[in-house]
């Protein structure tokens, strides 16, 4: 979905353009029919999370034969902040997927299978502790919901929390349209969860968690943190390299909330602009963006 919304944005920009390699039928989008590429063409290859934007635009019109090969899914905000209501057009809501649930609920996102087998480094359980300090100052009945089998972690979230709704769905979409159909939202770490969240028209109240891949600290190259958006809280947790071992998930299910996630960021902008100082002045600022136009970015409305 994140390849398919790139490659219509530059579709925009460059009227005539031909998308192929497409198939998401769950969204009635399927593969457009492959055109042969003479043997002269020219090729832009993407291949990160990072790429010059104007550059390919140029390419796009400046030569007749031009072949952008999207091999990643460009998880950046600039790429696609101002194109919100374009992308709600492109993947609407199906009326008949689950639905979520209103203000008096918390919709709390789990996403646990490949994450307890520490498969990424960037993808990350958050503490039980937390979810309980998100349940008792906000007063809502909570709803766990996404990846809850018969695992450690979902069992402890059980014996917490007996009270509480959990809604296991064996359709991924079901999930993704209760996410983006609810009021009240606690994201976990999955660009799955994120992008539902992000098309919402319906939640008014988006906990964001500061950590692994949406920690720029820890992924420089990816930026998915909507600090313009007003919907959205942001809950900073320390850097971390996340390996599923015994101890962290004994941490998250037993330890404390880092005493700095139960607040949200006060100024998500300043933190975003300062981030972004910190990775140029350590010389992690991934190649292909500048320091002031990160600045610029963090802070322009």
């Amino acid at each position: 979905m994140f390849q398919y919304l790139l490659a219509r944005i530059l579709q925009l920009r460059v009227p005539g353009t031909v998308i192929t390699g497409l198939d998401l039928p769950q969204f009635g989008l399927t593969c457009s029919a492959d055109v042969a590429e003479p043997a002269d063409v020219h090729r832009v290859e993407i291949a990160g999370h990072v790429f010059r934007v104007a550059e390919t635009v140029e390419a796009l019109r400046k030569f007749d034969d031009v072949t952008v090969d999207l091999r990643w899914v460009c998880m950046r905000m600039a790429y696609f902040r101002r194109y919100l209501d374009f992308a709600r057009q492109l993947f609407p809501v199906d009326p008949t997927l689950m639905t979520g649930f209103g203000e008096r609920h918390l919709v709390i996102n789990i996403r646990a299978e490949d994450v307890l087998k520490g498969e990424h480094p960037n993808y990350t359980l958050l503490p039980i502790a937390w979810y309980r300090h998100l349940i008792e100052s906000s007063g809502l009945l909570p709803v766990f919901m996404g990846q809850l089998a018969d695992d450690p972690y979902t069992q402890e979230l059980r014996r917490c929390f007996p009270a509480a709704c959990f809604v296991v769905n064996a359709n991924p979409l079901d999930d993704f349209n209760v996410i983006r159909t609810s009021a009240n939202v606690v994201l976990s770490v999955s660009s799955f969860a994120w992008l539902a969240a992000w098309l919402s028209t319906s939640a008014r109240r988006i906990v964001l968690p500061v950590i692994g891949m949406y920690n720029p600290m820890d992924r420089p190259d990816v930026d998915l943190l909507p600090v313009h958006d007003p919907r959205y809280e942001f809950h900073l947790f320390p850097r971390e390299h996340w390996t599923g071992s015994p101890e962290q998930l004994a941490a998250r299910m037993e330890g404390p909330a880092d005493a700095g996630s139960l607040h949200a960021l006060s100024w998500p902008r300043f933190y975003r602009a300062k981030v972004t100082w910190a990775l140029a002045r350590s010389g992690r600022l991934p190649a292909g963006l500048s320091l002031p136009g990160e600045i610029y970015a963090a802070f322009a409305g």
